[in-house]
Parts: structure tokens; C-alpha cells; sequence
């Protein structure tokens, strides 16, 4: 007999098809008839929040007084929620991120009486390859989803998921309509009536002209009008037939590829009320069966019923999947489809939650640490409300680009107040370290400087900053003469370090007081970058700059002639169409064509990439492009290479007004991109720097053209490579570029892929690796260029929501001017993952940089406070503890074997653990000479340390 488990949910997208306002408007509504449909009827048992819990967090502050009855329902089950804060993009965000989103919502739910332990994604495009394992590691070893997985070639709904760490989890998928099933099959006929199918429509009886009681309303005037009209009254039509009907469609969907008699069904849509109907829809159906029962289920109890009845033998039999789960649908329906056209959709906004991450993660945190490290407050209220701002905006439809212009000024906002708390933050933690460095040794005219490495590993490389010289120095202005001046850079034990002057600048700076406002000094802005070897990670290397009369005259340039980047290890030449040909000077290879242009014509969405039949794709090869060298020296150069180019200025088409004898109608010919032309700037500063094996690239796109793709293709010439690497959460993976042919599938083969931070080509001892910021998408082409391609803008027109009229969403097209930053690196060998990962990271996080004048001061010139003694072991965050001198230090291995990692900690250990990521103990670790404590790492092992320092200075501080 087969037990029908029907899970009631609702998926409130917190901001989607409106403002976050009017959602919340909406959601007060469906949680005030929620609450009340529970008190009054038992039978209505359970209640989903669909894994995230920032559902009932934004209705209590909203309605504050029906806390306690919300409290009750968590507590004794009834509601089920988290264990998500929101649903987020898993792909589009760091996988510090979505730690942090399951740890903020077990805090709330846990708040509220209780967390939902069932591993549930019915969001997100795509499973990422550790998603397993952080389940695991907050106790769920039994994960329910369905994109990203092809039902097609599975022949059963449960299957064995391999992790990236080797290790497998029990997942399940849903069938035909997935998360909709009940409510598409059976519910909707029934309350609409006349539930026919046909194809994939479903046609019932409800129309404009056949209302019953019901009635509609809309806003039409010169004010507030809306496109949309709203159902009010309304009666359910209680089409039984049609839900029988229903019912043994949705059975047959299902029954033949489960392999426990447990069956999942889904009640519940998109931002959707509650409905009491429910109850008396499942009484009914029941009374009907002869074999099996319906029964309103908690998917905590239906997890547990299949694990009960999966033997060690059926689960043995069951077929594995491995890695990130990464598939288009092949024959499915229009709710399953991978849609990785969200991985480039509203590009602005992705570019900015890079920017956000990065501040907070690899500025803010660990910054305060240090600093509480020291004796000061750590900000734990500040960088909660930081990260609940950031987890907001990384919400499925939020940072997949899906929704409506309002949500994107929404979004931009909360980056922006983000970004204000971790900047502030990190200004005055960095303040508060600088202030315990001796500067004691300062002569009248030299400035100290302190760089600080917020990264996992020592870094050596170009350090750039701005000091302010006193003009009151009389360095800069002599007998009523302007003259250059330069800097003489060097540690605080006197060793030379190699400067280069970029520009000098005179202004007026004030000085900020605590207690009587300011007070103001006239200064040279000297920019200068710096070579600076062995940056300890980390921690910090404190530098004493003395300004000197005289203006740097160098010999050696990176820009040797016109048009020509050299240094140690690559020599790039500037062609006459902007490109670059690139040459890796210890192997002699050459690759041609790197750094060009192409655009495309779009006519799709955020969930798709749509080009028009007459594609018209264009390359910015053909057009001439302008270089000037604006810095050179030792230390680097940098051109910048100007494009003007004229492209078709939207997709249009033309219209046919047919004038009969009778009726006139009006349709529409092909679409095609438009005959009115318009220019694209597009401006990139190209950098090349001693000792580097990248070019640097910053462009900026003003955008006049609309309804277009514009990416940047980078030809490596690998033509043997048959994979390509991409960082993911926690991982690094490979990915096929061979494109199959898609043909008759239900969605095309993907050619496009996610990346956070960097891809990679392979061939031979040869690697062409491209590092980004926040440019989510690229492709590999498939052709023997194997060019890189990174998706720099891709522009529309709509929201996404088939089920709403057109309206026109004007910051999808991605208007005015965007800034990226890229790199280009070339390695004469293999290069290992996990050296893959530093190189990204050191390319796209810079060292922080802060000067300041003579003081005394405890501490050295050079320190690291923390840190990892394992060179495939990548230290990703670090965050303050529950108890007052504790730190969490998270990493993951790229060992590719299990490995000792040991680690290192400034001041003397009272305690060390390894805990999950939810803070459970794993084991204790033995603390080895106050300082110093070892552990095995698996391969892609996540792992957590807790560290508890003593509060007394014994004199035994780790001195890097």
C-alpha cells in the first residue's frame, strides 16, 4: 500500500515579482490566515516555510503581537521552518555565505522553538558539489531537490549524491512538476474546476466571464495604475472529478520509480496563501482510494519513513550521482529546467555582491579579530546586521536577477549599508592594530606605513597606496618652484624595498578630532606602489617611508617600446584592434587574440539567453581601437586601450498593419536586431607588473545598447584541453567543454557555466587561468581556440514572470557605465588546485594599507596573529566565538588526499576543537607548545577549529 505524503508549503520569494513592501504587505495576509486556519483545524497539521525561516522573521516584525501564538505552532511541530535564513543562488555566492545563511537561520528558528532538520532545495539553479557536506555538518544526511538533476535518466526518485569530500548523502527527487505536483495535478483543478490537461496547459473552467461571486478590481487612472487585475470573493468551484482525475496523473508520475511505498506530494505555489481547503479536499480523495492514503506529512517524518524502509540493500542498489549536480532537463516541464541564464542577469547587482563579500569576509572579520585579539570590543551586532542585509540580497530571485527594478534599488541599497558597516569596521580595527605597532624609531620627515594581509597565505607582489607628504616639509616648494619628489620605501629593520612613484597630487586634508572638530594641513598625495616580499599572512608588515627632493629617473621599464608590456615571465604586445598577443617566455608559446570583444543579440530573460534567429553577433576584431601608456617604470605599466564601437542599437520588430474589407488586426514580423546604430565605449587599463604572471585588466562599459549579451573572449589556443576548471563553494571542479548536441531536448545543452572567481584551461604542462570579480558566468568555446569567455553585461527588458503583463524593467538593460576587473594568467606548467584558489585570491583581494605618524607601541614590525601551516589547506574566514576569547577558523583542504594541516595562533592557547559547522564538538585537539595545533584534513574537507586564548600576556606570543 503506498502512503501519499502531501507536504503544505508556500514559497514566499521574499522579493520577486513586487517591492519587498507590498510582499511583505502580501505576506501579513497569508500568515494571519495561516495562524488562523491551524487554531481551527487539527487536520491542517503541518506547515512548510520551504526550509527558510526569514518568512516568519519579516511577518513577527510586522506583527509582534502574534509572536507567542507563532512560538506554539514552531514548538510543537506544526510549522516547520528553516533551516535556511533565505533560499539563496548557491552558485552566485560564497560558500562562507551559505554557512552563515544556515547558521542565521537555525539562530532564528531555534529562537522561535525549533529548526526544521530536513535538507530541502526547491531553490537555487543548480546543487553545488559541497552542498552534501554542509548538510552534514548541521546533521542532515538526507537532501530533497530537483534542479540541476535530468529526471529523465534516473530510474529511480532516490539516489546515492557523492560529495565533493567522497562522502554520500541519501537524495531525492520529485517527478513530473517537482515542488507543484499535488497543487498542479490536483488542487488547482479542483478549486478552479474543469481541469483538463493538455500538453502541458492546464485549461479549467475559471474565466473573466464566468466569476461566480467573485469579482475583480485595478487600479486605472493617471495614478498608481496597475497592469494586473485581483480576484476578490472567491469560491472554489470544488471540481472533484477533475481532482480524481488528477490524482491517479500525479500517482502514475511517481509510483513506478520510487522505491519505498512512501510517495512525496506538494501543496503549495509561489508567494501563495494558504488555503483551509485543504483538509477537506484530502478527507475527500480519501474516501475514493482502494489502495494507499493521503496523509498531511512533515517532511522531517517523511525523511525518516524512507530511511526506515531503505535497507542496506536497496540503498546499495540505488544509483550514484557524483559532484555538483549541474544538468539540464531533457524532457521535462517548465518548472524543472536547470535556467542558467541567471548566472549573468542583472550583472550590476552580482558585481556588487562580490564587492559586499569580500568587504565582510576577507575585510571586516578579520580585522575585528585581530583587534579583539588585542583587548578591544569585537562589533558582533554591527557584522550580524552586515551579514542579515547581505543574506537578504542573495536570495534566489534576488541575486539570480529575477524580479522587478524596485527590488534591484532595494538591493543596491542593503549592498550599500553592507559595505558602510564592514568598511567602518575594518577602518577603525586596522586603526585600533596600528596604533599597538612601535613607531617610536620615526625621524621628523619619514611616515609609517602598515600593510595588512587579511589572506591565508604570505603574499609577495605590487602593494599600491596613497601617503600624504606635508608640505610644511618644504620638499615639494622651493624659491616659489614647484619640483618633483620621490619615496624611499623600507621595513622597520631597514631593509630597501622597491617604489614607484604613479602621481602626485596638492590638496588640503583635515584631521578629525575626538573632541574639538578638526583641524587642517596642506599635503602632497603621493601614489606609489611598492614590491613586498613575504607579507605574513594574516597579519600585517609595517613599513617607514621617508619623501625625498628628486624625481625618479628609472632605466628599466616594463614598457620597454610602444606598444610593448615585458617582464620576467611574459611579453605582451598591444595589436592595432586592441587585442593583446601574449607570450610565455619560458616555454616560447604564444597566444594570439587575447582580450577582444563580441556582442550578441538577446532576446530572452533573466532565466534564459534568447539571441534573435539573425543573430548578428559582432566582434570588436574588426574595429579599430586607440592605446595610450598612462604609467610606467620598474615596478609597472599600464595602457589604456580605447574602443568606440557601433553596434545595432536594440532588437526590434517590424509591424503589419493588415486593412482588409472587414476588421483590421495588427501583427508583428521577425524579430531582428534594430537598423539604428548606436556607440559602445568601452575603456580597459591593461596592467602588467614585475615578477607577475598576469595581466591585469580594469574595463569599464558604458552601455548604450540594449538587448544584447557583451562578453570579453580570451583565446588560449588549447585546442587538446577537454576539461576546464571553475571555482565553486569550497571546491574546485572540472567541467566537460565538449557541448553535446541538444536537439530535441527541452533545454538546450549549457554552454554557459558559473565560476565565483576563476576558470582555468589545461593542456600539456601549459595553463591559461582567467580571475575575476563578481562576473559570474563564462563559457570554455568549444572549438580549438578554447577561448575563455567571461559575460560582461547580458541586457533585457522583462522581469521573468510568465504569469504577468509585460511591463518594462529598465535597469535589466543595464544602462550607463559598469566597471570589471579580470586577470589573465599564464603558467608554463600544471598548476594545482589549491594553487588555483591562492592565485584567484590574491588577484582579486588587494592588501590594506594604513599610514600614520611616530608612536610607541608593543608590537613588532612584522606579525601574523593566526594562521595555516599546509599549502593545499585554504583558511576561507574567521569569525568571533560565543565565549569572550574564542575564535572560529574555517578552511577547507585541496589536498586531494587526506593531509596534516597544523595551525598557528599569536597568543597562548588555553583550548582547541574541531567542530561542525553548526559548532558541534568534533573532538579535542592537543594544543602543542602553547601555540601550535594539528589535524587531518580529508580532500575537500571542511573544517572548523575553535580556538580559546588565555587573557594574560605570558610573554610567549607566536612572533611570525
Amino acid at each position: 500500500m503506498k502512503n501519499m505524503n502531501l507536504i503544505i508549503n508556500t514559497h514566499w520569494d521574499r522579493e520577486y515579482r513586487w517591492s519587498l513592501r507590498e510582499t511583505q504587505y502580501r505576506l501579513v495576509e497569508a500568515v494571519d490566515e495561516l495562524l488562523d486556519i491551524m487554531q481551527r483545524d487539527e487536520k491542517f497539521c503541518y506547515f512548510h516555510t520551504d526550509s527558510q525561516v526569514s518568512m516568519l522573521d519579516d511577518y513577527l516584525k510586522m506583527r509582534p503581537e502574534r509572536t507567542q501564538e507563532v512560538k506554539d505552532l514552531v514548538s510543537a511541530g506544526r510549522i516547520l521552518t528553516g533551516p535556511w535564513y533565505t533560499l539563496p543562488a548557491e552558485f552566485l555566492v560564497n560558500g562562507e555565505c551559505l554557512v552563515r545563511n544556515l547558521l542565521l537561520g537555525h539562530q532564528i528558528s531555534g529562537a522561535l522553538g525549533r529548526t526544521m532538520k530536513a535538507a530541502h532545495n526547491i531553490f537555487s539553479w543548480g546543487q553545488v558539489s559541497q552542498l552534501p557536506q554542509l548538510y552534514r555538518q548541521f546533521g542532515m544526511d538526507t537532501i530533497t531537490f530537483y534542479r540541476g538533476i535530468n529526471q529523465t535518466e534516473l530510474n529511480t526518485l532516490e539516489f546515492r549524491w557523492k560529495g565533493a569530500d567522497g562522502k554520500e548523502s541519501l537524495a531525492i527527487t520529485f517527478g513530473e512538476y517537482h515542488r507543484l505536483n499535488f497543487w498542479r495535478f490536483v488542487y488547482k483543478p479542483y478549486i478552479l474546476g474543469g481541469g483538463r490537461m493538455i500538453g502541458n496547459s492546464l485549461k479549467n473552467a475559471f474565466s473573466r466571464d464566468d466569476l461566480g461571486d467573485a469579482y475583480l478590481t485595478q487600479m486605472c487612472g493617471e495614478s498608481l495604475a496597475e497592469n494586473n487585475h485581483w480576484l476578490s470573493n472567491q469560491t472554489p468551484v470544488r471540481d472533484f472529478e477533475s481532482a480524481k482525475d488528477g490524482l491517479k496523473r500525479l500517482i502514475e508520475t511517481v509510483i513506478h520509480k520510487a522505491v519505498t511505498d512512501e510517495l512525496l506530494f506538494f501543496q503549495g505555489f509561489d508567494q501563495e496563501n494558504p488555503d483551509p481547503i485543504i483538509t477537506e479536499l484530502v478527507d475527500r480523495l480519501n474516501e475514493t482510494l482502494d489502495d494507499g492514503r493521503i496523509e498531511i506529512a512533515s517532511l522531517e517524518n517523511y525523511i525518516s519513513k524512507v530511511r526506515d524502509h531503505i535497507s542496506p540493500q536497496i540503498y546499495d542498489a540505488l544509483p550514484v550521482k557524483s559532484g555538483e549536480m549541474l544538468e539540464v532537463e531533457k524532457k521535462g516541464d517548465p518548472f524543472g529546467p536547470l535556467y542558467n541564464g541567471v548566472f549573468s542577469a542583472r550583472m550590476p547587482i552580482k558585481l556588487k555582491n562580490a564587492q559586499a563579500e569580500y568587504e565582510l569576509i576577507n575585510g571586516a572579520e578579520p580585522a575585528a579579530a585581530w583587534s579583539a585579539l588585542l583587548g578591544n570590543e569585537y562589533p558582533a551586532l554591527l557584522l550580524g546586521r552586515a551579514w542579515k542585509q547581505l543574506l537578504q540580497n542573495q536570495q534566489h530571485d534576488g541575486i539570480g536577477g529575477c524580479h522587478v527594478d524596485r527590488v534591484t534599488d532595494a538591493m543596491m541599497e542593503r549592498f550599500r549599508e553592507t559595505m558602510d558597516i564592514s568598511e567602518t569596521i575594518l577602518k577603525k580595527s586596522l586603526k585600533q592594530v596600528t596604533g599597538e605597532i612601535d613607531f617610536s624609531m620615526l625621524e621628523a620627515q619619514e611616515i609609517g606605513a602598515v600593510v595588512y594581509n587579511t589572506l591565508p597565505f604570505e603574499r609577495t607582489g605590487m602593494v599600491t597606496c596613497t601617503v600624504d607628504v606635508p608640505l610644511s616639509w618644504n620638499l615639494r616648494y622651493a624659491n616659489k618652484g614647484r619640483r618633483e619628489i620621490s619615496i624611499d620605501v623600507a621595513d622597520l629593520e631597514g631593509n630597501s624595498i622597491p617604489a614607484q612613484m604613479l602621481n602626485i597630487e596638492d590638496d588640503t586634508v583635515y584631521a578629525y578630532l575626538k573632541y574639538g572638530d578638526t583641524f587642517d594641513f596642506d599635503v602632497s598625495r603621493c601614489r606609489l606602489v611598492m614590491r613586498l616580499q613575504d607579507i605574513p599572512q594574516n597579519g600585517f608588515l609595517a613599513l617607514r617611508l621617508r619623501p625625498k627632493e628628486g624625481e625618479q629617473r628609472p632605466v628599466d621599464w616594463i614598457s620597454p617600446k610602444a606598444n610593448m608590456l615585458e617582464n620576467e615571465y611574459l611579453s605582451v604586445k598591444i595589436n592595432w584592434n586592441g587585442t593583446l598577443t601574449v607570450t610565455e617566455k619560458e616555454t616560447g608559446r604564444v597566444m594570439e587574440q587575447v582580450h577582444f570583444f563580441e556582442d550578441s543579440s538577446d532576446k530572452g530573460g533573466p532565466l534564459v539567453y534568447s539571441p534573435v534567429y539573425e543573430r548578428m553577433t559582432m566582434y570588436s576584431l574588426n574595429e579599430p581601437a586607440s592605446a595610450a601608456l598612462v604609467y610606467n617604470g620598474p615596478l609597472q605599466a599600464t595602457y589604456r586601450i580605447m574602443l568606440r564601437w557601433r553596434l545595432p542599437k536594440r532588437v526590434e520588430t517590424a509591424l503589419k498593419v493588415h486593412v482588409p474589407h472587414g476588421s483590421e488586426w495588427v501583427d508583428q514580423g521577425r524579430m531582428q536586431r534594430s537598423d539604428e546604430w548606436e556607440e559602445l565605449c568601452i575603456t580597459t587599463d591593461v596592467t602588467l607588473k614585475k615578477g607577475a604572471r598576469w595581466l591585469q585588466f580594469h574595463t569599464v562599459v558604458d552601455n548604450t545598447i540594449k538587448d544584447h549579451r557583451l562578453r570579453v573572449l580570451f583565446e588560449t589556443g588549447l585546442s587538446g584541453a577537454m576539461l576546464c576548471r571553475a571555482d565553486s563553494p569550497f571546491d574546485i571542479v572540472q567541467r566537460e567543454i565538449t557541448v553535446p548536441d541538444s536537439s530535441q531536448w527541452y533545454e538546450a545543452a549549457a554552454r554557459t557555466w558559473p565560476s565565483h572567481s576563476l576558470v582555468a584551461v589545461s593542456e600539456k604542462e601549459f595553463c591559461a587561468a582567467v580571475y575575476h570579480k563578481g562576473i559570474c558566468e563564462y563559457e570554455v568555446l568549444d572549438d580549438d581556440t578554447r577561448a575563455i569567455a567571461l559575460t560582461l553585461l547580458r541586457c533585457f527588458s522583462n522581469a521573468g514572470n510568465p504569469t504577468e503583463t509585460y511591463e518594462y524593467q529598465e535597469l535589466a538593460e543595464c544602462q550607463g557605465k559598469s566597471e570589471f576587473d579580470y586577470w589573465l594568467a599564464v603558467y608554463p606548467k600544471q598548476v594545482r588546485d589549491a594553487d588555483l584558489a591562492k592565485a584567484a585570491l590574491d588577484a582579486v583581494q588587494p592588501c590594506y594599507v594604513m599610514q600614520t605618524t611616530k608612536h610607541c607601541g608593543e608590537l613588532p614590525g612584522r606579525l601574523s596573529f593566526f594562521g595555516g601551516k599546509g599549502e593545499d589547506f585554504l583558511l576561507t574566514s574567521v569569525t568571533k566565538g560565543r565565549e569572550k576569547n574564542q575564535l572560529l577558523l574555517r578552511g577547507y583542504s585541496l589536498a586531494g588526499a587526506e593531509s596534516c594541516v597544523t595551525l598557528f595562533f599569536w597568543k597562548k592557547l588555553l583550548r582547541a576543537e574541531k567542530v561542525t559547522l553548526e559548532n558541534c564538538l568534533l573532538e579535542s585537539l592537543t594544543v602543542r607548545d602553547g601555540h601550535y595545533v594539528t589535524f587531518s584534513a580529508g580532500d575537500r574537507e571542511i573544517v572548523t577549529v575553535s580556538l580559546e586564548w588565555s587573557e594574560e600576556d605570558d610573554g610567549e606570543k607566536y612572533n611570525s
